[in-house]
């Protein structure tokens, strides 16, 4: 027999943990393990540390009308995509249509009813423009992280003068120095950063734009059903209610 005094072992401490009231892991019946990045107001981390946004608010709604939660994750936009391929993660409201991983991914084609703008902003001294074309061989200000739906790479190789901003309140400010003649981000993250950088007589020219979709890893037992799921779900309780310009419903 044991002594009475002898040091619980791991796995005992895991089961014990596991078994608590209320504990629930990504890995239980249910619960999706989901990836989110930094795009706000769709999808942020808040300041107590929790998922947030309009796009996280109708994701897990569209999920409990299928008897399913999330375990939120924020994710470099590149950790999303490596996620998919290595399976570890199960979904993502992200674009639609992202080539690098459409091998490991099966998209909603309705749900959530969003549309994601990419714009060219710029000063009023400097000319609007009406395609990506155009921006050739021009001074850009781009935001770090973004792949901007490889739309880009052929941009990237011609531009010799690219700024890279951390973020949407730098890349604001940084165009307000004059070090690029457009930057080149999406409508309602900048919106947001606005909110607190402001640039007089600040224009911008609309060059893109693609769904949103919630993306469902191949690797998911049922992946194509509750994709098919969400699509119904979101035409019965919420198609009609979101604007397309807005995030979410």
């Amino acid at each position: 027999m044991p002594e009475k005094n002898s040091p619980l072992t791991l796995s005992t401490l895991v089961l014990i943990i596991l078994f608590l009231p209320g504990f629930v892991s990504a890995e239980s019946p249910g619960v999706l393990r989901g990836g989110y990045i930094d795009f706000p107001p769709l999808t942020y981390t808040d300041a107590s540390g929790q998922a947030a946004g309009e796009g996280i608010e109708l994701t897990n709604r569209l999920l409990r009308e299928v008897g399913l939660e999330v375990a939120w994750q924020e994710y470099p936009l590149g950790r999303i995509y490596h996620s998919f391929r290595h399976n570890l993660i199960d979904l993502w409201p992200g674009s639609a249509g992202v080539p690098s991983i459409q091998p490991y991914v099966l998209e909603t084609k309705d749900a959530p009813g969003i549309k994601v703008r990419l714009y060219a902003y710029h000063l009023e001294s400097v000319p609007p423009i009406e395609s990506l074309e155009q921006i050739r061989n021009k001074r850009l200000i781009l935001i770090r992280g973004y792949t901007y739906l490889s739309k880009l790479n052929s941009l990237r190789k011609a531009n010799k003068d690219i700024v890279t901003a951390p973020n949407h309140r730098s890349a604001l400010r940084l165009l307000a120095m004059g070090r690029g003649d457009y930057l080149l981000d999406f409508g309602r993250p900048l919106e947001a950063a606005e909110k607190t950088v402001t640039i007089e007589g600040l224009q911008r020219s609309l060059l893109d734009q693609w769904r949103v979709a919630l993306v469902v890893s191949k690797s998911l037992e049922g992946a194509s059903d509750l994709v098919e799921q969400l699509d119904r779900s979101f035409m019965a309780n919420f198609a009609g209610q979101c604007e397309s310009e807005t995030a979410a419903c």
